[in-house]
């Protein structure tokens, strides 16, 4: 059991977020920090169409993004189950 915990962690350690831009033929990304993440994230639209982008955001290492991601609606089940089973009080008063 231990050993499964290590791997989730090492796991989240590796998440890096960016933005992608093209404009005029030229692309480029940004590496988006934990707060313009949870931003956007709390921007996006309650929708079913943004289950995906939930899904994946839901597996975050920061809590904050957990904590916006539990209080979204259209939530697929397994992202709500694993949410479930967060450590964070915020994250499971989001969901709950």
């Amino acid at each position: 059991m231990e050993g499964d915990d290590v791997t989730k962690q090492q796991e989240k350690q590796q998440w890096k977020v960016t933005l992608n831009v093209e404009a005029d033929g030229q692309s480029m990304s940004y590496p988006i920090g934990v707060d313009l993440l949870r931003s956007i994230i709390s921007s996006c639209s309650d929708a079913e169409a943004n289950s995906p982008l939930f899904e994946i955001m839901a597996q975050h290492p920061a809590a904050g993004i957990r904590q916006e991601v539990a209080s979204k609606e259209f939530l697929p089940e397994n992202a709500r189950a694993n949410l479930s089973e967060d450590t964070e009080m915020a994250v499971l008063r989001n969901l709950f």
